[in-house]
C-alpha cells in the first residue's frame, strides 16, 4: 500500500487458510518476511518484495517454523519450532540452517532446579523455547526457554553467541531487543533500564 495516501500498489493471494501472521521488515528495506500461523496444521514461512507492480514471493520449505527476528545486517532470520522444541538461525534468503539451539541444551539439572522445575513429584510443563528472543547484535542472540510448575510460569532468557555456539549467560529479564547489543526492560513499576552487551 501506498504509505501517503493508503492506495493498493500490488496485492498476492497466499496459499494459506490461517489468520495469525507475524511480519518482520528486512533492513534493506525491500524485503518483508512473514508466518502464517495455522493453529495445529503448522505455519507457514515467506519472503516478498515489490517487483514493479507486482508482489514477489518466496516460500521456505517448511510448515513448523515460526519467525522471530531478522539479524540487524539482514544476512540471517531466526526461527522456532512450532513445537517449541528448538530456535534455528538461517541464512538469508536462502534459508540454509546456519545453526541450531535444541531446549535440551539449556536444561542442565542445576539449571532445572533454578528454573522451577524442583523435584519429580511436582507438577512441571515441560520446559520449552518460547516464540521470543531475536537478535541482540549480528553475532548474538537471545533464545527464551519458559515452562510452569506449580501454577507458576517461568522463563529465562539465555544470551548465545551465533558463531561458536556457546551459551554466554543469562538476561535477569525480558528484554526488549535493539538490535545493536543494547536491551530495554520494564521493571513492575514502569520503569525502563538500558542495558548494553558487556
Amino acid at each position: 500500500m501506498d504509505a501517503a495516501d493508503g492506495r493498493v500498489i500490488a496485492e498476492y493471494a497466499l496459499p494459506t487458510v490461517g489468520q495469525g501472521a507475524h511480519q518482520v521488515a528486512h533492513p534493506d528495506g525491500i524485503h518483508m518476511l512473514l508466518d502464517v500461523g495455522e493453529g495445529q496444521d503448522g505455519v507457514f514461512l515467506f519472503h516478498g518484495r515489490l517487483d514493479g507492480d507486482a508482489i514477489s514471493v518466496h516460500s521456505y520449505p517448511w510448515d513448523d517454523r515460526c519467525l522471530i527476528d531478522v539479524s540487524p545486517d539482514g544476512r540471517e532470520f531466526m526461527t522456532v519450532g512450532h513445537g517449541e522444541d528448538d530456535a534455528v538461525f538461517h541464512a538469508f534468503p536462502d534459508g540454509t540452517e546456519l545453526c541450531r539451539f535444541a531446549v535440551e541444551r539449556f536444561l542442565t539439572p542445576a539449571a532445572a532446579d533454578e528454573d522451577g522445575s524442583t523435584d519429580d513429584n511436582d507438577e512441571v510443563e515441560e520446559p520449552h523455547i518460547a516464540w521470543s528472543g531475536g537478535y541482540l547484535d549480528a553475532a548474538t542472540a537471545v533464545i527464551t526457554v519458559a515452562g510452569e510448575t506449580d501454577d507458576d510460569e517461568w522463563n529465562i532468557p539465555y544470551v548465545v553467541d551465533l558463531a561458536s555456539g556457546a551459551i554466554r549467560g543469562r538476561l535477569a529479564a525480558e528484554p526488549r531487543l535493539r538490535g545493536d547489543g543494547s536491551w530495554t526492560t520494564v521493571d513492575d513499576h514502569g520503569g525502563l533500564t538500558l542495558w548494553k552487551l558487556g
